[in-house]
């Protein structure tokens, strides 16, 4: 499509020009902006991998923990934690590996959790941060497509926003908390 348009572009530009040497300025740019384009960038930071400064841990808890965990809790109103929750709708497990970043972009924990085929997996905000309160954000990334969803719980519970790319494999949560 993006290609449909560069060729029109560079047929518009010589028409109503009349100058060849526009014309092929202008289809140069047009290329150059297709191919930039079209380029794969990196999504996720090289920085996601296990490193020796934050450690990764695993968690492993399934949808019947996630239910007890998200019941509203009117008489702890000082306590909320953000869900990061993982679906599998494939028939093979999925592990799924994130790194969370605080408000300054500094990395303050990574886990990884194996989402079974057909299944759901979660870890909370707490377990990026080793308990400690924090607001900031979470990227994922996970070997094959799975659906991710984010929610704060505490008093009341609420939908976060979360955004998947490349195909499901890359999850980002602009915003995450746990205090």
């Amino acid at each position: 499509m993006k290609q449909t348009h560069a060729i029109a572009a560079v047929l518009v530009a010589g028409l109503f020009v009349g100058s060849n040497a526009l014309a092929a300025a202008t289809a140069s740019f047009v290329a150059r902006d297709t191919l930039v384009a079209k380029r794969p960038r990196d999504l996720v930071p090289s920085d996601l991998a296990p490193s020796d400064e934050v450690p990764e841990i695993e968690i492993d808890r399934d949808g019947d923990a996630l239910s007890e965990e998200i019941r509203p809790r009117p008489t702890d109103t000082d306590i909320a934690d953000t869900a990061l929750v993982f679906t599998n709708h494939t028939r093979h497990r999925v592990e799924v590996r994130c790194l969370a970043r605080n408000d300054n972009g500094e990395t303050i924990g990574r886990a990884r959790i194996v989402v079974p085929g057909g299944g759901l997996r979660y870890l909370r905000a707490s377990d990026l941060s080793e308990g400690a309160d924090f607001v900031g954000s979470a990227l994922c990334k996970s070997a094959a497509r799975v659906v991710a969803t984010a929610m704060l719980f505490g008093v009341e519970i609420s939908d976060l926003p979360s955004r998947s790319v490349r195909r499901g494999k890359v999850h980002r949560f602009p915003l995450i908390a746990t205090y």
